[in-house]
């Protein structure tokens, strides 16, 4: 027989699956970054597919429900619909809501709201002061007040229920 014997090769292999295994986890390892904090002022501007842009000065003494997404997110997807019909409702009035993609291709972006049925508009990320967003801790939810700063926030799936609970005005 040609080659290596069977035994050196299940050797190579299991050194291999054990750098795959090291590897992998490397790559899932958490980067640190500096996530807002209750207070905090948040600072966005957003970019609109048509070159314009929006930011969260645009409130008008509004709170803000911002909504940082991506197409990659599985909670994302499962959630989406959740956040279509709150902007539907008539308590969407009273708040500023601006769902933010982190992706950057206005295109594919568009295509994947367009294969979902979804009516939010497309708004890409554009600069802010959040730091690293990681699909796995998308979507995040930041609930800001008319003064741009951090009241509440959640990380991951949402529903009618935790959307309510956010928006509910802070206890005095």
């Amino acid at each position: 027989m040609n080659g290596l014997p069977i035994v050196r090769i299940a050797a190579r292999l299991r050194r291999l699956g054990l750098a795959l295994v090291l590897g992998m986890a490397a790559s899932v390892a958490p980067t640190v970054s500096a996530a807002p904090t209750v207070g905090e002022r948040i600072q966005l501007t957003a970019t609109l597919p048509d070159g314009g842009s929006v930011s969260l000065d645009d409130a008008k003494g509004r709170r803000t429900l911002l909504v940082l997404w991506s197409p990659a997110s599985l909670a994302w997807r499962k959630s989406m619909g959740w956040l279509e019909r709150f902007a539907a409702s008539p308590e969407a009035a009273a708040v500023f809501l601006l769902a933010v993609s982190v992706d950057a291709d206005a295109a594919s972006l568009r295509d994947f709201m367009a294969a979902r049925g979804a009516k939010l508009p497309v708004i890409l990320r554009g600069s802010d002061n959040l730091g690293v967003l990681e699909d796995h801790r998308l979507p995040l939810l930041l609930v800001i007040d008319a003064e741009g700063r951090l009241l509440r926030h959640h990380i991951g799936m949402f529903n009618s229920k935790t959307l309510r609970e956010l928006l509910d005005p802070p206890p005095r």
